[in-house]
């Protein structure tokens, strides 16, 4: 009986295990849509570390032998650092209070870009994949990712309209296609 809850335990584990990494290739794309996310990024280490010390140091105590013991404080580092940044970018955006608003920027440029996984065939037509935008925003220069162009003919300078929502932990996200 305690091998087949083993077994049972092993098999929602890994199901567990690949179902995070799926929402972190989803929410990887949303990453770029953050405004500060490589703060947010940093902070959020910050944090698993801390939670990856203060388990391993609650767990290790279980481990019967030594290598048990630093596999414990091994699985509770990475697990924690690992997943940080993912689990900060969910609650940032799901969580938030805030509702979207329309912000004013300034326009900067808007680029495309081509991304194909396997190169390009000789004489094939080359069509954007999705444009950067790039925009002032309180002085400081963003680029967001998007699928369309959507400011096409405004100036370099020119004012323009964005949705902007604040997250949870007040990094902010824009609401483009």
């Amino acid at each position: 009986m305690k091998n087949t809850n083993a077994k049972i335990l092993a098999w929602a584990a890994t199901f567990a295990l690949l179902g995070l990494v799926l929402v972190y290739v989803f929410e990887i794309q949303r990453f770029e849509n953050t405004m500060g996310v490589n703060d947010m990024v940093w902070k959020s280490l910050a944090v698993g570390l801390t939670a990856g010390i203060f388990a391993g140091w609650r767990l290790a105590c279980k481990g019967k032998e030594q290598v048990a013991r630093l596999q414990i404080w091994a699985t509770c580092l990475l697990g924690c650092l690992v997943f940080a940044p993912l689990f900060c970018s969910l609650a940032n955006r799901l969580l938030s209070p805030h509702e979207p608003t329309l912000k004013q920027v300034e326009f900067f440029q808007e680029k495309p870009f081509f991304a194909s996984r396997f190169g390009m065939l000789a004489g094939e037509k080359i069509t954007p994949s999705g444009y950067y935008l790039f925009f002032s925003n309180q002085g400081k220069l963003e680029r967001i990712k998007t699928k369309e162009q959507h400011f096409q003919g405004i100036q370099r300078g020119d004012t323009i309209e964005i949705w902007i929502k604040k997250g949870l932990f007040g990094y902010e996200l824009v609401l483009m296609k």
